[in-house]
């Protein structure tokens, strides 16, 4: 079976995936997916547009979903090769234990209210984006990614991370870097997005949000998440065992 990360894994590209990130903080990896399986994801999105409506959609790990069309890249060895690979090297320690996480978003314009422009870090090491729809039209009404990469270095205290998400992942914090990012029109820190292409960029070292939408229009991308930067850190292996305790019906 061919694999749909079409990019085979090899260590001498790993290395040089590594270089682009560490050097400019984003990597576009080319014609990664192929025509045939960027229709089977648009189909899967018109599908799921159809049952639910036009509003905004967020499907949290819809790879797992038997069925689902974006199971293939989910389980793709040469993609998860990539992404174990770099979130190691970066993060400096094994996340060969750490499960994908997987984000489906479908925004159309007229629902895209608040949706724009939140600026955020990720929690994981390294974040794959996949655009299945972005519409043509100017950069700032087309939802593209708007991203200032390797902002901080991964934190070694956990609270280092919290109290920086809690300075910047905030209105009018958010508003702020807007402004400042693209103010007169700057073209700087906008990254367009073109379909069948894979983004590599590390999430949770860059501030990244995406662009607003013109009403009639519509955008889908994926996103894949991968790799613990605090995978040492007690206060996040508490929260994991609280978090198995509840799942086995523990009191908590």
């Amino acid at each position: 079976m061919t694999d749909p990360f079409q990019t085979p894994y090899s260590q001498d590209l790993a290395d040089r995936y590594f270089e682009v990130l560490q050097n400019d903080g984003f990597c576009c990896v080319e014609n990664a997916i192929s025509v045939e399986t960027l229709d089977m994801f648009r189909q899967e999105v018109s599908r799921l547009v159809a049952a639910n409506g036009r509003r905004f959609l967020f499907l949290l790990n819809p790879y797992k979903q038997p069925g689902s069309a974006f199971r293939a890249l989910g389980l793709s060895n040469n993609f998860k090769k990539f992404l174990l690979n770099l979130s190691n090297r970066e993060s400096k320690q094994d996340n060969s234990d750490f499960e994908l996480l997987n984000v489906l978003r479908v925004v159309p314009g007229d629902k895209a209210a608040g949706q724009s422009l939140n600026f955020h870090f990720d929690a994981e090491v390294i974040t794959a984006l996949v655009p299945i729809d972005i519409p043509e039209g100017p950069p700032d009404r087309s939802g593209h990614l708007v991203a200032i990469p390797n902002f901080r270095r991964i934190r070694k205290f956990v609270f280092l991370n919290v109290l920086e998400k809690a300075l910047l992942q905030n209105r009018l914090a958010q508003k702020l870097i807007a402004y400042l990012t693209l103010r007169n029109g700057s073209q700087k820190h906008i990254y367009k997005l073109i379909p069948g292409n894979v983004y590599f960029f590390w999430g949770y070292r860059t501030l990244h949000a995406n662009l607003p939408l013109e009403p009639s229009l519509t955008r889908a991308t994926m996103l894949f998440h991968f790799g613990n930067p605090h995978k040492n850190s007690s206060i996040v292996k508490f929260i994991k065992s609280r978090h198995r305790q509840v799942d086995a019906g523990g009191n908590v």
